[in-house]
């Protein structure tokens, strides 16, 4: 599963700004993201 220049710039993205959320409680950023809102 190669992850492209684009995708894993994303990602990093995606965890940066989880790891700013205070109420974080998964390291999948689906769920997170959705609970967050």
């Amino acid at each position: 599963m190669a992850l492209t220049r684009k995708q894993f710039a994303v990602l990093e993205v995606l965890v940066a700004a989880e790891d700013r959320l205070p109420h974080r409680h998964t390291t999948g950023g689906g769920d997170g993201g959705g609970d967050g809102g």
